[in-house]
């Protein structure tokens, strides 16, 4: 129960992490488009300009590479195996056999 439990739990970290960034690149997106819009009437540039997205000082599509650091210290890495790399979505997550 608890192995489904913790598994769950990776599915929706999963997809919570991944909508965030998605949201960051629409975000930029739109912010480029203004950017050009605005500009157009000048000289048409369509320059893409990288903006970061920053969430308590930080650059957050920065920072998620590290947010999930601390899994390898609960209780969860009994039941599987975590990555020690830099792994933001959990991809290389397997289950203890």
């Amino acid at each position: 129960m608890l192995v489904e439990q913790i598994s769950e739990l990776i599915t929706h970290i999963r997809i919570l992490s991944l909508n965030c960034v998605e949201q960051i690149i629409k975000w930029r997106e739109y912010l480029n488009n203004i950017y050009n819009m605005n500009h157009i009437q000048f000289a048409p540039t369509g320059r893409v300009i990288t903006i970061p997205y920053i969430y308590q000082s930080n650059n957050y599509i920065l920072k998620i590479k590290t947010d999930l650091a601390f899994i390898n210290y609960t209780k969860a890495k009994n039941y599987f195996h975590f990555t020690n790399k830099t792994d933001p979505f959990l991809l290389f997550t397997t289950q203890h056999l």
